[in-house]
């Protein structure tokens, strides 16, 4: 066994099968973890990221591991150190804590002024304006629920990468859900400041790194090693986003369970 695994299963009490050992010691390129909750798949991949820091004294500002929710993120970083108190951390992220970075150098290159909605300083919130974009296309008020229903329904259309002129055409929850949809972003797209949403961050940050080669290159250039968490739940736009950060390597280390992905259900 590799002396650096030695070492952990006896500081931990943790101990690796020969699939885990393979995980870990995996060196450059792409490689896919599938395994069922409880497995130690997390386990397996802080490990392998204290290893290339420990053993292959890759900087751990090089190591991106990625997540799709803050908590998550948190207890990726909790759990890190808990095992590696000795380490520096790699950096922990946020899907959307990358592309608001993205999407925020992307409209200050091209001097975009924008608002977020989903913030407390937004002078307009995202239901008030999917409220109006309701009230508009139908002439009659939104309850709650339905608004809901819109909310879910465009997080859905702009994972999927659907086009926006193409919104009219989806079936959606409800009659002329694709013509309240096509208003709403109408809406923030025409507003000044821009108003966005987190949705917008995604699209905007893999717009951003698929369309302009220098912020594309900025972004790629900072990590030498990726890893992505809970990867069943990765959207069409979240893995085109994640794809462009490995044009100068492949070193892409995913983590799933593919019975449990949400976009499958």
């Amino acid at each position: 066994m590799n002396t650096f695994l030695q070492r952990v299963e006896e500081r931990t009490g943790v101990l690796f099968n020969e699939e885990q050992m393979a995980a870990i010691q995996h060196e450059e390129g792409p490689a896919l973890v599938l395994a069922c909750p409880g497995s130690g798949k997390t386990t397996t991949m802080i490990t392998r990221l204290a290893r290339l820091i420990e053993e292959r004294h890759v900087a751990p500002q090089r190591l991106l591991a990625i997540s799709f929710s803050k908590a998550a993120a948190l207890a990726l970083g909790e759990k890190f150190t808990q095992f590696f108190p000795h380490l520096p951390k790699p950096q922990f992220a946020t899907i959307h804590r990358l592309a608001f970075h993205i999407t925020r150098h992307y409209f200050a290159k091209y001097e975009i002024a924008y608002q977020l909605i989903e913030s407390n300083q937004a002078p307009i919130t995202k239901q008030q304006l999917l409220k109006k974009s309701y009230e508009m296309v139908m002439r009659l008020s939104a309850t709650d629920d339905v608004v809901q229903e819109l909310e879910t329904h465009i997080t859905l259309l702009k994972n999927k990468m659907v086009p926006v002129e193409r919104w009219k055409e989806v079936e959606g929850p409800f009659e002329r859900a694709g013509d309240i949809a096509y208003q709403y972003e109408q809406l923030k797209r025409q507003s000044s400041p821009r108003l966005i949403d987190f949705d917008d961050m995604l699209e905007i940050g893999e717009q951003a790194l698929r369309e302009d080669a220098q912020i594309r290159q900025h972004y790629a250039s900072l990590y030498d090693f990726i890893a992505t968490d809970e990867s069943q739940d990765t959207s069409l736009v979240q893995f085109k986003l994640i794809e462009h950060l490995l044009v100068n390597h492949q070193n892409l280390f995913v983590v799933a369970d593919d019975d449990q992905s949400i976009y499958m259900w």
